[in-house]
């Protein structure tokens, strides 16, 4: 798939949101949506810059033309993983992939197009099914028991993985009484 394509499909997708959203008028909107797999943002830039970019940039502007909050879901992938503690707000971002400076972009993108914006950065998402960072290493592990064989680990930044039901209901709760619209 052509990154012109899928950009001209996310800018598509997000003027029919609009016209939704101006029948709805919601309080909130969630942005789960991105293009997160880093080994393809690193060789298709195309493709995370529409995705991960201009999509949410767009999304924002129309949460904010219906006065709507937007919650955008962003990455860890925006540090450069040398901090030896957990990472706070007052971090300074320091992208060191083409996946974390479009999520950092994205964020940008995000705010400047509504003030009533979150950012809510995420470590190594993982859920139930999916392809996902557990289900993954699930999956390698299971390969290495099966063959008796040894799996190899990169050296992974120091990060706390989070268990995507945990951020739904966390987003919920925080939310209880508004109208929510989620963009997956």
């Amino acid at each position: 798939m052509s990154g012109h394509f899928l950009a001209n499909n996310s800018i598509s997708l997000i003027l029919r949101l609009l016209g939704l959203l101006l029948m709805i008028f919601p309080d909130f909107i969630l942005n789960c949506a991105a293009m997160a797999r880093v080994d393809v943002c690193e060789t298709e830039l195309t493709i995370p810059w529409a995705v991960n970019v201009v999509a949410p940039g767009l999304l924002a502007a129309a949460a904010a033309s219906v006065n709507a909050a937007i919650v955008h879901i962003s990455t860890d992938y925006v540090f450069d993983g040398e901090k030896r503690s957990p990472y706070t707000i007052k971090d300074e971002p320091r992208p060191i992939s083409s996946y974390g400076r479009s999520k950092l972009a994205g964020e940008v993108a995000v705010m400047a197009a509504n003030p009533n914006s979150y950012i809510v950065r995420v470590a190594r998402l993982f859920g139930n099914s999916g392809n996902n960072f557990g289900s993954r290493i699930f999956h390698q592990l299971q390969q290495a028991i099966d063959n008796r064989s040894k799996i190899k680990v990169c050296r992974y930044p120091v990060s706390q993985a989070t268990y995507l039901p945990d951020l739904v209901a966390r987003c919920a709760k925080s939310w209880v009484r508004a109208s929510l619209v989620f963009i997956t």
